[in-house]
């Protein structure tokens, strides 16, 4: 059955496109039960390796895992999440992978007899699982709306509410938490005033890092960010005009310039209407406006964005029409300065719940999405999908136009690496290193060529502070006359 379920899937996803060219769907998981994401399930390592986060929902409890996949290898078996024998029912799961080293982190809520409800997060470092009880407040529920992100450093980011009932007053109170994991220290700090929602479950939190490390901290109707890593001074920032009464805020992204990428959902009805609007919008932190919405999709519902290392942002949703009716993945994005058209990358035509994803430095597709693999008893699986191109080579060498990377030599290398390059004109020029992630991990060079010609840089392997990187893909990336170019690197120690 797997095999015709996949054989399917590859003939439905027949449109090809630059990052999802050649692309491959496989089956994940294959248990005759109801799989579902954890938030944030997909990620990917410094090495390429692949992660992902789901839960079975069984009658008697939700069950967490994941797995991963080595480039070019097999899914490894499940890893389960097991809390405390004392913690009762379990939900609200959130999962990162530390950008700099692999580590899986898991956070989750739950409730303990006697003592209210508590947040609870784990660290899975090879064999060895590290947990931390990090809210023990007595209440009514902690961990609503949970998010957590890695940073490019490898701190941990998290945020959550707690809930307790106000004898006084007879309403919820809720609190919005952050706390962040740096130099093996949980940092907490309470946002904001008590009641901020009255009645009823609290908004969704969304939390992202900019690569300069602030925090931005996004709730239905407003947007902060600190100052530092773990700053206490927040900032509240002007916020969009909503279009649709019925709304859904996510999809909310920074990039390297701090400027804001925003997805909002509208549907006018009810949840199950046929039109689920998608809009776009981006914040220009120099002057705090807000562009003007663009309309990506009327039929846009789950979503998910990626902003890849350049500021581009890139979009994909599920045609989830009429509550289970379809269900394809559909992919775009702005990466000429115009939204290209959409285009089918996969699906299984019955419904699609979250598909998350990334591009990598290669400009390479690779996510996953649930689907279900039996319509009639309900049962669910998670599927990855990635670019698999056929043939990836260098630019010719002997054709340089404006500038190029020539070569890098050795490669592989193991302490330094040759990098040679080509100016057919003056100007400035810059040259990073980046990660299979697309994060700059070392800035070699930022100056003006005086004359044509070609000309070589040395790297010795190792980041901007100074640490030895791990064996790896790695990019070097030659910025001139604000044109770019680069050349796969590979390192081994």
């Amino acid at each position: 059955m797997r095999f015709r379920i996949i054989l399917f899937l590859l003939l439905l996803a027949c449109v090809s496109h630059a990052q999802w060219e050649n692309k491959v769907i496989e089956q994940v998981t294959s248990d005759s039960i109801w799989n579902d994401f954890v938030r944030h399930p997909f990620h990917m390592d410094y090495q390429g390796k692949s992660f992902v986060g789901y839960t079975e929902q069984r009658i008697s409890d939700t069950r967490a895992f994941f797995k991963s996949n080595d480039p070019g290898g097999t899914w490894s078996q499940p890893f389960e999440l097991q809390p405390d024998s004392n913690i009762g029912f379990v939900d609200d799961f959130t999962m990162t992978v530390n950008s700099q080293n692999g580590d899986v982190w898991f956070a989750h809520s739950g409730a303990v007899a006697f003592q209210g409800a508590s947040v609870w997060v784990y660290r899975f470092r090879g064999d060895t699982v590290t947990s931390w009880n990090i809210d023990t407040k007595y209440a009514i529920w902690n961990g609503k709306g949970m998010d957590m992100v890695s940073d490019q450093e490898g701190n941990i980011h998290l945020v959550w509410y707690t809930i307790y009932w106000d004898s006084v007053s007879q309403e919820d109170r809720k609190y919005p938490i952050y706390a962040v994991y740096y130099n093996d220290v949980w940092h907490k700090q309470v946002l904001g005033d008590t009641n901020i929602y009255l009645g009823g479950d609290p908004q969704p939190l969304y939390l992202t890092i900019s690569p300069a490390g602030r925090a931005y901290i996004s709730r239905q109707y407003d947007l902060r960010r600190n100052d530092t890593l773990g700053g206490t001074n927040w900032e509240m920032l002007n916020w969009i005009n909503l279009l649709h009464p019925y709304n859904l805020v996510g999809g909310f992204q920074v990039d390297k310039f701090d400027r804001v990428h925003l997805l909002e959902s509208g549907y006018d009805v009810d949840f199950c209407a046929p039109k689920h609007y998608l809009y776009y919008y981006i914040r220009d932190d120099s002057t705090g406006a807000w562009s003007d919405s663009v309309i990506l999709t009327d039929g846009g519902y789950p979503f998910s964005m990626f902003v890849d290392s350049l500021g581009d942002p890139h979009v994909a949703w599920s045609t989830w029409y009429d509550c289970f009716t379809d269900g394809n993945v559909i992919y775009t994005n702005n990466k000429s300065g115009q939204w290209i058209s959409s285009v089918l990358i996969g699906g299984d035509s019955s419904a699609v719940e979250t598909f998350d994803f990334l591009i990598d430095a290669e400009g390479r597709g690779s996510g996953a999405f649930v689907g279900f693999s039996d319509f009639i008893n309900l049962y669910t699986d998670i599927y990855h999908i990635y670019s698999n191109p056929l043939d990836v080579t260098d630019p010719d060498p002997e054709l340089p136009t404006q500038f190029q990377v020539l070569n890098g030599f050795p490669n592989p290398f193991n302490s330094r690496v040759t990098i040679e390059y080509y100016l057919e004109r003056t100007g400035p020029v810059k040259i990073k290193i980046y990660n299979l992630l697309g994060q700059c991990v070392k800035y070699l060079y930022s100056g003006r060529i005086s004359s044509p010609g070609t000309y070589r840089v040395f790297w010795d392997g190792k980041n901007d502070k100074g640490d030895l990187l791990a064996s790896g893909t790695y990019f070097a990336e030659l910025e001139a006359n604000y044109v770019r170019s680069s050349k796969k690197l590979v390192l081994i120690r």
